[in-house]
């Protein structure tokens, strides 16, 4: 971006925090850009920064911006770590059930073919070639737990 600007040039941005996330930042950069004579107008905010009330504006809103980003960032945090402590597992939930996953790898260990063993636990022959491979995460944790019993359908 800086290449392409000159002296006397405007930089249109759509909002602030796409020039910058952090309010330090943006001041840098509106610093730079102002050394340079380029001017920065902000569509979103409707501020230009060549007036000094512009880059009053532009500081002030940059700090709130970046207060309200740390107090998100804040909030999700203590969010996910109460939902840990009440036992909830942050992301997608596991499809396949311990009891499929135990039969899969108890079928294809008997040597059987991936769509034998799709068809006899209702899961799909790539689904059945990734729990062979090892690709399936958090089935570690069912194992640990407690012994399952294989279940054919």
């Amino acid at each position: 971006m800086s290449g392409v600007l000159a002296e006397g040039d405007t930089l249109v941005v759509t909002d602030l925090d796409r020039l910058s996330r952090r309010t330090s930042r943006l001041i840098l950069t509106l610093d730079e850009l102002t050394t340079r004579g380029i001017t920065v107008e902000s569509l979103h905010e409707r501020v230009d920064t060549s007036t000094a009330d512009g880059m009053f504006s532009v500081t002030l809103l940059g700090a709130l911006a970046q207060r309200e980003r740390d107090r998100i960032r804040e909030r999700t945090t203590a969010g996910l770590e109460a939902a840990r402590n009440r036992g909830h597992r942050p992301g997608r939930p596991i499809a396949v059930k311990p009891e499929q996953y135990e039969t899969v790898l108890l079928l294809r260990g008997q040597g059987r073919p991936y769509r034998a063993i799709a068809s006899a636990t209702g899961l799909s022959a790539s689904t059945v070639a990734r729990i062979c491979r090892g690709d399936t995460p958090g089935h570690e944790t069912y194992r640990q737990q407690q012994e399952i019993q294989p279940v054919l359908r």
